[in-house]
């Protein structure tokens, strides 16, 4: 058996809260051909909340970070993987 903790993070294009999910997953592992393998998991939702998006990326810390994600192929592990 075991137990994982989770948090999600998730903001939609347009949208103007965020959505902010705390909870665990209950798993059951067994061993199949040599292998270990899930058996059943359930999500358990501790907690959740939708807060306004306050987010400015040009202001304080996040204006001195030059690097960000972006979509395929403008994010930089492309350019790990020779892309």
């Amino acid at each position: 058996m075991g137990e994982i903790y989770s948090l999600t993070l998730a903001a939609a294009a347009g949208a103007e809260t965020d959505s902010i999910l705390y909870g665990r997953y209950l798993d059951r592992y067994e061993r199949r051909d040599g292998v270990w393998k899930f058996s059943h998991r359930q999500y358990l939702m501790d907690w959740n909340a939708s807060p306004p998006r306050t987010v400015s990326w040009d202001q304080g810390v996040f204006a001195l970070m030059q690097h960000r994600g972006g979509h395929a192929p403008t994010d930089a592990v492309y350019g790990l993987w020779g892309g």
